[in-house]
């Protein structure tokens, strides 16, 4: 299975930044595993009418991101969470990238109504986040876009793992939240199954 760690921080030297090395030390990612660090790569993450009207991006560096989840049964988030949400550039990367015909599909039902078909259903959804308010409250609020996206896409959410409050946590405790996520990550390395016949 590949897997692919998508990285919103700006600083290199960040926690966060120590938590996506940390996840791609992980055993269970497989041989197989590719990085997006959406700032060193100065991602646009603004939706253009244009793109909007298209339903596909021409930009070649958005392009590639879609070969990349596209081709990945997991797909690793990790970012911080800032004033309840994660950082414009990710959530501009999930509005480029999460497009019909990419990640879902709108069929018409047999009462006529259309609905979204998720596209996605071999794929593995996990968000890493760090955090400066209470990791319970965090989780909670990013369950609920995580699930959102996953459910429309037809993804399996793993989780959702956070780390905080970051600013008065210890050395240490940070040093074993990021000693024991490679394997807490491992336990979410399993493909989802399929209804696929042989």
């Amino acid at each position: 299975m590949e897997s692919v760690i998508v990285q919103a921080h700006p600083d290199p030297d960040s926690f966060c930044a120590a938590c996506a090395t940390a996840v791609a030390r992980s055993p269970g990612l497989g041989p197989t595993i590719s990085t997006i660090d959406l700032y060193a790569d100065d991602f646009c993450p603004v939706l253009l009418l244009d793109e909007l009207r298209r339903r596909y991006p021409w930009e070649p560096l958005t392009q590639g991101y879609i070969r990349q989840l596209t081709s990945a049964g997991l797909i690793v988030f990790v970012y911080p969470e800032w004033w309840g949400s994660p950082p414009a550039i990710l959530k501009g990367m999930l509005d480029r990238v999460l497009r019909p015909e990419i990640a879902y599909r709108f069929e018409e039902g047999r009462n006529g109504k259309t609905h979204p078909v998720g596209l996605w259903q071999d794929k593995i959804l996990l968000p890493v986040i760090t955090t400066d308010s209470e990791a319970d409250q965090a989780q909670i609020r990013a369950g609920l876009l995580w699930r959102s996206a996953a459910d429309f896409c037809g993804a399996r959410l793993a989780d959702v793992i956070v780390f905080g409050p970051v600013y008065s946590s210890s050395n240490r405790q940070r040093r074993q939240f990021l000693d024991r996520l490679p394997q807490l990550v491992s336990g979410y390395c399993q493909p989802p199954k399929t209804n696929a016949t042989e």
